[in-house]
């Protein structure tokens, strides 16, 4: 867990990932990213993305992503931090 605030209570719990399937960690910034008019990326966009990409390798997926956030935002920086880690669950 990375920055949590002080007085937030998490409790663990597990999920099953398919073979061959991407579990992706990101922060609010990134789907919080705003085009010119005022719209949010969202997640149903950043799944959009992935879904269609999924063939990809981590490192092209990532920048496929930032591509996508780049185009999205017409250029414009964020307000907020951007960060993705993706995982991809490999093996028989």
């Amino acid at each position: 867990m990375l920055g949590p605030l002080h007085e937030a209570r998490f409790r663990r719990h597990f999920a099953h990932v398919d073979r061959g399937a991407w579990l992706a960690l990101y922060s609010d910034g990134l789907i919080e990213r705003r085009a010119p008019g005022g719209e949010l990326f969202g997640l149903e966009r950043l799944k959009a993305v992935l879904h269609a990409n999924r063939e990809l390798g981590a490192a092209a997926l990532v920048e496929r992503i930032f591509d996508e956030l780049e185009r999205f935002g017409r250029g414009g920086a964020g307000r907020d931090d951007e960060t993705l880690v993706l995982v991809r669950r490999l093996g028989r």
